[in-house]
């Protein structure tokens, strides 16, 4: 049995639709704010603890909430939330649509949906995690508080400022990031590994090179919302110890100056890298050149973000010329969400030794007074091995279960969008992308939920982080699931043409 879902639903939450579905009106609300903690606090991405000492750039929650409308009656919404952190977890995602609803009892916060930009420098918000307290540190469960009570107060305001509204959308070529897992002659594979090597034979994936984006207008033709999904983490700068967008905020700041409107608000969401980089493998210098030469100097990383902000706003402005000649008033609109079961990666003897040993070796080194704190010891304890340890433990009496995975998809006109709560590795976008009826599909990653590495079957043969089973939660076979469900669930709302 699935328990995990969101407040408001019991189960799995299916959504029957008729025969035809028919064009709906849209209502669109906008708001963004600066959603930073006050305060230091930890950091997520790396394994070492990192507290923030201070804002490189601030870290915001951009909102777009859509309502589709039958005549004077409302049949059905999305609230898109995009937010500057490595991922949205389960406990925190549910404290913000409660905090949503103690404000506003209208607000269906079933049809909340969280992305994140997966930058390496926002805060961590893992509700019951032990983490030291050090002076000038803000409390860390009231960072948690604070943080959803923002990002609910930012969607409520969005959602009560919703207007009349157009829509179109639009598909660019855009490649950002590359493949980061490397692949050797002897049949291993390494994250970042080194290409000049004899025996480097390839990269493992393609990447996606699609960049989709969605427009909305109000009735007077003010553009107010442009969300844009690309291929590649927004990692450029991953070990500050500071809060940081990364080249998000390159993005939005970029936009809005390239349509001349600060109330503009970009949504930046990731679609399934989970085996790409936005760091070149080779050729670096050559790369460092033209920005050099482009920008002047400078620290390499913020120019870096400079150009990948540049060229996602020359990609949207390619999309808008396009979209602009096909502005639509009235669209088919649905919101379908499920709970889907995927089948977990099975723990071997192996690695449940191995997994153990780890964890006994770190908590030594804590006891010999080492480098390493309490809460690094805890991460990787309980945790990065512990994690393998509790689930071979429970295999060994439940059998392998079953990952419950929250699935948005979402149709709106002729584009369908599609989230995962994964870092999924992109072959299991092509997979669902190339079978997808719909005439352009956008996928979301690491959206609503709780969310490690899901591999494919070749790339846990040749192994190396991100592979491992430390990594990963879902099998291939889950991965497969995934697709399959995704594509049922599409074809739900699509089969109305």
């Amino acid at each position: 049995m699935l328990k995990r879902c969101f407040p408001v639903l019991a189960g799995l939450c299916l959504i029957l639709f008729a025969s035809v579905l028919s064009a709906a009106e849209l209502r669109v609300g906008t708001a963004q704010a600066d959603v930073t903690p006050k305060g230091s606090a930890p950091l997520w991405g790396q394994f070492n603890l990192r507290l923030s000492q201070g804002t490189k750039s601030p870290l915001t929650a951009n909102v777009c909430a859509i309502e589709a409308l039958e005549g004077d009656k409302a049949v059905d919404a999305a609230i898109l939330v995009s937010l500057d952190l490595v991922h949205i977890p389960q406990s925190c995602a549910d404290l913000v649509r409660q905090k949503v609803a103690e404000s506003d009892a209208s607000i269906p916060t079933d049809k909340i949906v969280m992305f994140v930009v997966h930058s390496h420098d926002g805060p961590t918000l893992m509700i019951g995690a032990e983490l030291p307290k050090r002076e000038g540190v803000e409390d860390y469960p009231e960072t948690i508080d604070n943080y959803a009570a923002a990002v609910a107060e930012t969607i409520v305001k969005a959602w009560q400022s919703r207007v009349p509204a157009n829509f179109s959308w639009g598909l660019e070529q855009l490649v950002l990031g590359e493949s980061r897992r490397v692949c050797y002659f002897d049949g291993s594979a390494k994250m970042y590994g080194n290409t000049n090597d004899p025996n480097f034979s390839h990269f493992e994936n393609r990447t996606d090179p699609d960049m989709g984006v969605l427009f909305f207008w109000d009735k007077a033709g003010k553009l107010l919302s442009v969300v844009v999904n690309y291929a590649c983490p927004t990692q450029i700068v991953e070990h500050l110890s500071v809060y940081c967008a990364d080249f998000a905020d390159e993005i939005r700041a970029q936009v809005r100056e390239h349509f001349g409107d600060d109330s503009l608000v970009v949504l930046p969401c990731v679609a399934p890298a989970g085996d790409d980089s936005p760091h070149p493998q080779y050729r670096r210098e050559a790369y460092n050149r033209e920005i050099r030469l482009r920008y002047g100097e400078g620290d390499i990383l913020d120019l870096q973000m400079k150009e990948f902000g540049r060229r996602v706003t020359r990609a949207v402005d390619d999309a808008y010329q396009c979209a602009e000649k096909d502005i639509q008033s009235e669209v088919p609109f649905a919101h379908l969400f499920e709970v889907v079961p995927l089948q977990m990666r099975a723990v071997t003897e192996e690695e449940y030794n191995a997994s153990k040993a780890e964890m006994e070796r770190v908590q030594k080194q804590l006891d010999e007074n080492t480098t390493l704190s309490q809460a690094e010891v805890a991460f990787m304890g309980t945790g990065w091995y512990g994690n393998v340890v509790q689930r071979y433990q429970r295999q060994q009496t439940n059998g392998i279960e079953d990952y419950p995975a929250n699935v948005h998809v979402i149709r709106i006109g002729d584009v369908v969008m599609a989230t995962n709560q994964f870092e999924l590795f992109s072959d299991y976008a092509m997979r669902i992308k190339a079978r997808s009826p719909a005439i352009a599909t956008f996928l979301y990653e690491l959206a609503d939920g709780d969310g490690s590495y899901l591999p494919t079957a070749r790339a846990i043969a040749g192994g190396g982080y991100s592979a491992v089973i430390q990594s990963d939660q879902v099998s291939p076979e889950g991965g497969q699931q995934l697709v399959n469900e995704t594509l049922r669930m599409i074809g739900q709302v699509w089969n109305e043409q």
